[in-house]
């Protein structure tokens, strides 16, 4: 819970629609009712990988750096948010991928 709290006070702060920080934290919730074995993580990997070139095409890997970016950028302020990620699954999580990126797009910061 104490975590959740924290996501969502990063999200708020950060100006993140409360629909979509509620998605993400009804995500990290179920994830966490059910934490991802190391096997899920690297099958998760292969399967956003995939997913995203579906969407993303040839812009894959600069959309994927660009949201990479948002989150460090995040975490410059709640550092906890790898940890989130990473233990979550969220990290591989393809809606959730693009769902920062999109954030980071709205605020201007993908050239």
């Amino acid at each position: 819970m104490e975590q959740e709290l924290e996501m969502r006070t990063l999200f708020h702060e950060e100006g993140i629609p409360a629909g979509l920080g509620s998605e993400i934290g009804r995500r990290y919730n179920a994830a966490l009712a059910n934490p991802p074995s190391d096997t899920d993580l690297y099958f998760s990997r292969q399967t956003a990988a995939t997913a995203l070139q579906k969407v993303w095409g040839a812009h894959m890997e600069k959309n994927l750096e660009i949201a990479k970016g948002e989150v460090r950028r995040m975490a410059a302020k709640q550092p906890k948010i790898y940890q989130m990620l990473e233990y979550s699954g969220l990290g591989n999580d393809p809606w959730v991928i693009q769902t920062i990126f999109n954030i980071a797009r709205g605020k201007g910061r993908v050239k």
